[in-house]
């Protein structure tokens, strides 16, 4: 329904009717059509597994080529475009959003980053979020925006082309 109508046009009651039960059983799972829609891309797809290799190149090329795993689903592309679009109106859903969605994706991603900074791999003075922003929107420009390809070749290419950036010696 999301993807179909928006945020704005989706209602709690329409979703009670379309799951066949009443307002009352949705609002006692989710008090608001804000954590029922997180909780309804959280289903959709689960956390990216974070590896620990031991080496921060192999780490974030199945870090990129994970998150562009979902690129590929239609579904999950539609959602969260509506998603993405109402998070500029809706200061209430964004914040609900990053902190309990995006939050702890995120911290996950800077500390498979910090890992490489640890090991030398990546400079300590790098800006470990603009690292992560720089990866992650590569997939959502082109799933979006460009429909350039996305395949494990791209997560390959956009990594190297960011480490050789923030390489350590």
């Amino acid at each position: 329904m999301l993807a179909d109508h928006g945020f704005d046009g989706l209602t709690m009651e329409g979703v009670a009717s379309e799951a066949g039960v009443g307002k009352a059983t949705l609002y006692r799972r989710w008090p608001s059509k804000t954590e029922l829609v997180l909780d309804a891309i959280r289903s959709l797809k689960p956390m990216i597994d974070h590896p620990d290799h031991g080496d921060v190149r192999s780490d974030l090329i199945e870090l990129v080529s994970g998150a562009i795993s979902w690129g590929g689903d239609g579904e999950y592309t539609e959602v969260v475009s509506a998603l993405m679009s109402e998070l500029r109106r809706n200061s209430e859903l964004a914040a609900v959003y990053r902190e309990q969605f995006l939050a702890p994706r995120r911290a996950e991603s800077m500390a498979l980053i910090q890992r490489g900074v640890e090991r030398g791999e990546i400079r300590p003075d790098v800006d470990p979020d603009l690292v992560l922003d720089m990866l992650i929107g590569t997939i959502i420009s082109r799933s979006m925006i460009t429909g350039g390809e996305l395949d494990e070749g791209v997560a390959e290419r956009a990594v190297d082309q960011v480490l050789r950036g923030v390489a350590g010696r």
